[in-house]
């Protein structure tokens, strides 16, 4: 896996997309999220998440993790209702 983008890597997402990209180590960033936000920061232009790309939209991130918390020694539990919660929060970012 590389961590920078290789030969032919588009700074553009797709042909209609004007904003242009940035590669921070194996992130890549939209560059006007970049400027004055923390780090979560447009994490809802981001998509898709996760190292290999699996998780398409928040909604998959947040499904993935309630079932992680399930796994853990002592379980959290979150339901629908909290996954919205959630997708909702990061959507407002």
């Amino acid at each position: 896996m590389q961590s920078r983008p290789g030969p032919g890597f588009n700074h553009r997402r797709n042909s209609t997309d004007s904003a242009p990209l940035q590669c921070v180590g194996a992130a890549v960033f939209r560059l006007e999220c970049l400027q004055d936000t923390d780090a979560m920061g447009c994490v809802r232009n981001t998509a898709p998440y996760f190292h290999d790309n699996s998780g398409k939209t928040l909604e998959d991130v947040a499904a993935h993790y309630a079932q992680f918390f399930l796994l853990i020694p002592d379980p959290v539990v979150l339901t629908a209702q909290d996954q919205a919660d959630i997708v909702a929060y990061l959507k407002l970012l």
